[in-house]
């Protein structure tokens, strides 16, 4: 894929987000995400998923808390594309999955190591 796509595939995804925001924190947090991905450097595309991923992971969690079921349905499906769309481009590993949230979102790594950079080198 060329960077060009990766770049516009990102801010289309980033977009779906915005606007299915849960409030308006989330709302400024993934306008400049969208920033950060249109304007910054191709290596920088890594931290934007994560940090997207986390706040998908929170407006989730917040329209469940508001009972607002149809809003996480499209949030889910929004974050999952996302997901998706991450590990087929080489942003992510697929070994990394979203943990639980408490008002922040947070990442792990399956084998107990935390960080928003996937691990270097070996188990």
């Amino acid at each position: 894929m060329t960077q060009q796509y990766l770049v516009g595939e990102l801010s289309l995804l980033l977009g779906q987000l915005h606007t299915a925001r849960a409030n308006e924190a989330s709302a400024v947090e993934v306008a400049r995400l969208r920033q950060r991905a249109e304007t910054g450097p191709p290596s920088g595309l890594a931290s934007v998923v994560m940090r997207a991923l986390e706040v998908a992971g929170c407006v989730c969690s917040d329209s469940l808390t508001r009972g607002d079921a149809a809003a996480f349905v499209r949030q889910a499906s929004i974050g999952a594309e996302l997901w998706e769309f991450a590990v087929g481009a080489g942003l992510l590993e697929e070994r990394w999955v979203q943990h639980t949230y408490t008002g922040r979102g947070s990442a792990v790594a399956l084998d107990g190591r935390g960080g928003l950079e996937p691990p270097t080198g070996g188990p």
